[in-house]
């Protein structure tokens, strides 16, 4: 029998997987033979002497019953694909600042930040950009890469900034995140429109894992393009993530709709998501 498989299978052209399968399954088969044929016929056995006749027949059923088998399993197996991993935006591990806040006169602002350049480097806050609100182009966004986090969290509540601010025309109190950016695709695109969302989850690692199957592509497909993704230093369950867009009232009608809501719950987020639409009026992102 076994010499008819191999001729039968070599006949009609198997792939080179199925040859695979079919080497490995013989060579299990025999050592299945093998052991079958030791349990049925033991040595020095009267009873088997005298039942052999029964075991002869059953041990043929036997043989073609695991051959089968073993084939089957070796196929299976040989067909089966591991999961692909995701595509996802490249790993890059830095600290980061986000100070959000209104001005009076934006003109104004932008002299004295641009100004006070020298004393923010000094204390380790290296801007990355500065952006205006997309609905209300008097919010201010500052985003910065920081050298250390206990620094620049003493730096902008010190006195030197509160002078500059006011200088500055800042409005309102600051809102400031710091994040520890694990992803960031600073490569160069036409885009200088961008959507920021923060949001808190119940387990970081689990809402990782829904955002990474939804997939880039699909967030694409909402006008919305991956660039950061980072976590609260304070509260590693806090999310940020940043988009560049392709198509802003797409992506904001997905930002509303039922199938996102879904799949924020799917994913454990525990807070409602904050949105910001901005545009970059200074940027260097590398």
């Amino acid at each position: 029998m076994k010499c008819y498989v191999r001729r039968r299978l070599t006949d009609v052209g198997v792939s080179s997987k199925l040859r695979f399968a079919k080497y490995s399954a013989l060579s299990y088969y025999s050592l299945i033979q093998k052991f079958v044929y030791i349990l049925i016929f033991p040595i020095n056995s009267e009873v088997s002497i005298t039942l052999q006749p029964i075991f002869k027949s059953t041990y043929k059923t036997m043989k073609r019953f695991f051959f089968l088998f073993a084939v089957i399993f070796m196929v299976t197996l040989m067909s089966c694909k591991q999961a692909e991993a995701p595509v996802v935006i490249p790993t890059s591990l830095f600290k980061a600042a986000v100070v959000k806040h209104p001005v009076q006169n934006y003109a104004r602002f932008k002299t004295v930040f641009m100004a006070s350049d020298s004393m923010t480097m000094a204390n380790g806050f290296h801007t990355i950009g500065v952006a205006r609100g997309i609905q209300d182009t008097n919010v201010v966004a500052v985003i910065a890469k920081l050298d250390d986090v206990a620094r620049a969290k003493a730096f902008l509540t010190s006195p030197e900034i509160k002078s500059a601010m006011d200088s500055a025309t800042v409005s309102g109190p600051p809102t400031i995140d710091f994040i520890d950016v694990l992803r960031n695709d600073d490569s160069e695109i036409p885009q200088m429109e961008r959507i920021s969302i923060k949001h808190h989850v119940k387990d970081f690692a689990a809402w990782l894992k829904v955002y990474d199957q939804e997939g880039k592509e699909a967030r694409a497909s909402y006008g919305m393009i991956d660039r950061a993704l980072g976590r609260g230093v304070d509260d590693s369950n806090m999310v940020y993530l940043v988009f560049a867009v392709t198509d802003m009232t797409k992506a904001m009608e997905h930002g509303q709709s039922p199938e996102l809501k879904k799949l924020l719950e799917e994913s454990g987020v525990d807070s409602e998501p904050e949105m910001f639409a901005y545009k970059f009026d200074m940027y260097k992102e590398k």
